[in-house]
């Protein structure tokens, strides 16, 4: 470890040593459980905390449903309380898969998921099976223009009486929250997102980032927002894509661009730097370089401060290529005679940007082999440069180029379609940019607002170029388009119908390039259970009822109840959708034993002794593996269940656990 790396570790301990009280210990595990409610740091240049931000007392109280005494800064806004709510209660609904697309060729063992649903829905059920997986979200939401349609859903899936009892309100406040319902002010905007936002945060792994897409008529709240369910901490910047160099000259300032907000998951996130077009003048064995000076200039630093950065190099004067360079030394002797030390062109004291161990293990006696450099200045004065190989940049806060335009977006779709099926679509540089800056091999990306599918093509298209591979999940409402609109009259009824054709078309044109790669995707849609079917559900009489009006009742788009179901328990109990269900034949019976999960599966009726002792070898060769029996109860009596369950507490003791659900 070089000197320079002890003596920050060192500084950082001393400040956290200055800033340690009683509570530190507790302070400390509720920043790392929850940043979102910790105003930001201050931090000076080196990345030292100089002074922890405060626990935000009023937010927490707030959102655990206590009152807080004083005045403090805090996000509140109609319908806030309904966000959390709707962030908290479980989803009524099942996830149908679509047997016909997941089961082709080119479909069957993708990874890639496209999901039609409320994503509100959607991201409850991936909730279990993805938290702490996805590395990247990207969002594309409604931005609330007042001419794109948005209005809050009345989507509250409660009765008055029901919301009254869970939020604790009256009639006057119940009415005040109904008022958002086809509204789209920032209210009903902001309690849309809220819960989505929520849930997609429990998704992301600890080193994984979220960005937004929107523009200037929500950004500001959006912020805010975003502040409280991540942290101030983890905002780390707010990006700016020229949109449209001409500008939107509806109103008196013409706007050209939109903005990306990012945020990361946690302190744990570290984005890639991009590649750049790097052009060198200077060449060695190596390859290409650019002498990029080792003189740090921070003023503020000099021999008091860090007097381990503050030596002496020695150059050969009489050795220069023919650029004029010449080799150093940390010694002085006869052929090392010119000494060299970081001052400024004032004649300041300065220091190096490397301790003298680093520098030592970079300087030999040959140009060619040597990775430090001198070069005397016209005023006769010697400067010290390290040879820059980089060819990489952190990404910028500006993002102009003519790729990124929203009219290239439309480009990209016209060359597959031959015309524009969806309006103001995302170019693929853009999300591809965000892709190569915040993932690497095998992370998953999550796009919960998908619209024509530009994410997945763009994994696709940057899994090509790249030569690695990624996975992604879209989410996307089944919103039908206007029968006025291109895509409607070229025969496209819904965004989903356009966005799968998308992906189809664009894996065709991939394929071209690279057949190495994932370019198919399995299909789910996200399904409501009607009123009537848990009204029914709750009145179960199993003497009364036969079983194939329960499971008959999840069939839903053309599937059996049974997929129906197995598919919504897998993904609930924490299977993600690339793992594989077994099909186990428990003497005539079908069972489905998921792995991964321990977890095996009966649904179907018609269960019978001969099954109980089949389940139970099939057990007795799995031993220690399964750890959890789920049976529909509609589909067996008292009698079949009491017998698996004496027979496994005879022969497991309490090892396996036997579910019933409803």
């Amino acid at each position: 470890m070089s000197s320079e790396i002890i003596q920050d570790g060192l500084k950082k301990k001393a400040t956290e040593a200055l800033t340690t009280t009683t509570n530190s210990f507790a302070m400390n595990r509720l920043r790392e459980e929850l940043p979102e409610y910790f105003d930001s740091d201050k931090i000076d240049e080196d990345g030292v905390v100089l002074k922890y931000g405060q626990f935000n007392l009023a937010r927490f109280a707030e959102n655990i449903g206590e009152d807080s005494t004083g005045l403090g800064f805090g996000l509140n806004f109609v319908g806030k309380n309904l966000a959390r709510l709707q962030a908290g209660t479980p989803t009524l609904t099942v996830i149908a898969p679509d047997k016909n697309r997941n089961s082709k060729l080119e479909n069957e063992d993708s990874d890639n998921v496209y999901i039609t649903a409320d994503n509100l829905e959607a991201l409850k059920h991936l909730r279990n099976a993805y938290a702490g997986k996805i590395k990247l979200i990207y969002l594309d939401p409604p931005y609330n223009t007042g001419g794109d349609g948005f209005e809050y859903p009345d989507d509250f899936k409660f009765s008055d009486d029901e919301l009254m009892d869970l939020l604790g309100i009256d009639v006057t406040e119940l009415e005040r929250q109904k008022s958002l319902i086809g509204k789209s002010n920032h209210a009903a905007w902001m309690t849309f997102m809220y819960p989505r936002l929520a849930i997609a945060r429990t998704l992301l792994r600890d080193d994984g980032s979220i960005f937004i897409s929107i523009d200037n008529n929500e950004v500001y709240h959006l912020k805010i927002l975003m502040d409280e369910l991540f942290g101030e901490n983890n905002f780390k910047g707010n990006i700016i894509p020229i949109a449209n160099p001409g500008g939107r000259d509806y109103s008196q300032v013409a706007v050209t661009n939109e903005y990306l907000l990012v945020y990361s998951k946690s302190s744990e996130t570290l984005f890639n730097e991009l590649e750049k077009d790097a052009k060198f003048k200077y060449f060695d064995s190596e390859g290409g370089f650019t002498p990029r000076e080792l003189r740090n200039r921070n003023p503020r630093f000099n021999s008091s401060n860090r007097p381990n950065l503050f030596y002496p190099f020695f150059a050969d004067p009489n050795n220069l290529d023919e650029n004029g360079y010449a080799v150093v030394s940390l010694e002085k002797n006869e052929k090392f005679s010119v000494e060299i030390r970081p001052y400024n062109s004032k004649g300041s004291e300065s220091v190096w940007r490397w301790g003298k161990k680093k520098s030592a293990e970079n300087i030999t006696e040959e140009f060619d082999t040597t990775h430090v450099i001198a070069h005397q200045k016209k005023d006769g004065d010697w400067n010290i440069y390290e040879k820059n190989r980089k060819a990489t940049s952190k990404m910028k806060s500006v993002w102009a180029e003519t790729d990124m335009r929203t009219e290239q977006g439309t480009r990209e779709l016209n060359g597959l379609f031959g015309f524009n099926p969806f309006p103001h679509p995302k170019p693929l540089a853009l999300i591809q940019r965000v892709i190569q800056v915040a993932t690497e091999e095998d992370d998953i990306i999550l796009d919960i607002f998908s619209g024509s599918g530009t994410t997945g093509h763009a994994v696709m298209k940057e899994n090509v170029e790249s030569g690695i591979t990624r996975k992604w999940i879209l989410l996307q409402l089944d919103e039908k388009l206007k029968k006025d609109s291109t895509g409607y009259k070229n025969g496209y009824h819904s965004i989903p119908e356009v966005a799968m054709d998308r992906l189809t078309l664009a894996a065709e044109e991939l394929k071209k390039e690279s057949d190495d790669f994932d370019f198919g995707f399995k299909h789910y849609s996200v399904v409501d259970i009607s009123r009537e079917q848990l009204d029914a559900a709750d009145d179960f009489d199993s003497v009364s009822m036969l079983f194939n009006n329960v499971i008959d009742g999840y069939s839903m788009l053309g599937v059996q109840g049974r997929d129906v179901l197995l598919t919504t328990w897998t993904l609930d109990d924490g299977m993600p959708f690339d793992q594989d269900i077994e099909n186990v034949n428990l003497n005539g019976f079908d069972g489905f034993y998921a792995k991964q999960l321990g977890i095996l599966y009966l649904i179907d009726d018609g269960w019978t002794s001969n099954n109980t002792e089949a389940l139970l070898n099939f057990i007795n060769k799995h031993e220690g593996d399964i750890r959890s029996l789920v049976v529909l109860a509609y589909s067996f009596g008292t009698t079949e269940l009491n017998e698996i369950k004496d027979n496994l507490k005879a022969q497991f003791g309490n090892a396996i656990q036997v579910v019933e659900r409803y």
